[in-house]
């Protein structure tokens, strides 16, 4: 599919829950360094998940509760945080 880059930068470390569909929410900390949506709207960020040990693609959708970014220890919603980063600055593509 097509992505839009909305941001990409210096990366950013945020944990968050994540729950896929019909799944339960998952803690995540990630390195986010790009942000991206999609032809139909879709929002997503992509980063090097800790857990994982690789660059993960995450929808905004399955982002549950709030982001707490590690730096600021600030806690926004999902879109809230989003939205803010885009705003942000960085590389827009």
């Amino acid at each position: 599919r097509e992505q839009s880059v909305l941001w990409h930068g210096q990366p950013v470390t945020v944990t968050f829950d994540y729950a896929t569909y019909l799944r339960e929410p998952v803690v995540k900390r990630v390195n986010v360094h790009t942000l991206q949506q999609s032809a139909m709207g879709e929002r997503s960020i992509v980063g090097f998940c800790h857990d994982d040990q690789e660059d993960r693609t995450f929808k905004l959708a399955g982002l549950h509760g709030s982001v707490l970014t590690e730096r600021t220890q600030t806690s926004q919603g999902p879109t809230e945080w989003f939205e803010g980063l885009t705003a942000s600055g960085g590389t827009k593509g």
